[in-house]
């Protein structure tokens, strides 16, 4: 079953099991499995409860305080979709390179979205395709390839989501450190992969994550994520 309200991390318009699939230290199962979370700075008894009691849900992070533009872009396959979603198919680095397009955006309850990515191993050319594509097809803050059924640890990030001026990709990232409960934002959340009648829903985030990753080239990076940026990363 999927909750609707969980205070776990997310970046704008990210689905929540899709970033914990994206990610090296967290595990996710099926529905009667909850993500399990093992993160550096150790966790409250009210992080405790969340990570071992809620069902993953997909979520996209907006600041009460924030004014930043929020889109209102809706995918118009749900009007023929309703509420059965997609069954996209797994699909390899180099096969979405070769075709060159990152293909359609799951929608909710795809079981692709619940799958744990595979880590990226060949920093190449088709990687370098991919991310491209990725880039370029987003219609929010923040993505994950596996949202379009693509098999590798990628999360892409822009506007307000990318703590730089540019677009940030991380590849196999992970969890080094995280905020403390006490400094938990408030949010406004929606995402595109639910349907359209689902309203806002208000969540906690971390204020603060650091995350280790690599980018395109494979070189190592480290990055403090904060605001839009910080709640991309499940609790």
């Amino acid at each position: 079953m999927l909750t609707m309200r969980l205070l776990f991390s997310a970046i704008v318009c990210i689905p929540n099991f899709a970033v914990a699939a994206a990610l090296q230290n967290v595990n996710t199962n099926t529905d009667s499995n909850p993500i399990k979370i093992t993160p550096m700075v150790p966790a409250s008894h009210r992080r405790d409860f969340l990570a071992h009691t809620l069902s993953a849900t997909v979520v996209a992070t907006f600041p009460t305080r924030c004014t930043a533009e929020l889109s209102e872009w809706q995918d118009p396959r749900w009007t023929t979709l309703g509420l059965q979603g997609t069954a996209i198919h797994l699909r390899s680095i180099e096969s979405a390179a070769h075709a060159n397009t990152i293909g359609q955006m799951a929608l909710y309850p795809d079981p692709i979205l619940r799958r744990t990515a595979s880590p990226v191993t060949n920093f190449n050319t088709p990687l370098e395709t991919v991310t491209d594509l990725l880039l370029a097809d987003m219609k929010s803050n923040a993505i994950t390839a596996l949202q379009y059924g693509i098999d590798a640890r990628i999360i892409a990030l822009k506007g307000p989501a990318s703590p730089t001026s540019k677009p940030l990709l991380l590849i196999n990232p992970t969890i080094l450190t995280r905020s403390g409960e006490e400094q938990m934002q408030t949010w406004n959340e929606y995402c595109l992969v639910l349907p359209p009648t689902l309203d806002r829903i208000t969540v906690l985030r971390d204020e603060v994550v650091e995350v280790a990753a690599q980018d395109v080239r494979g070189v190592p990076i480290r990055k403090a994520l904060r605001g839009a940026g910080g709640a991309g990363i499940p609790a």
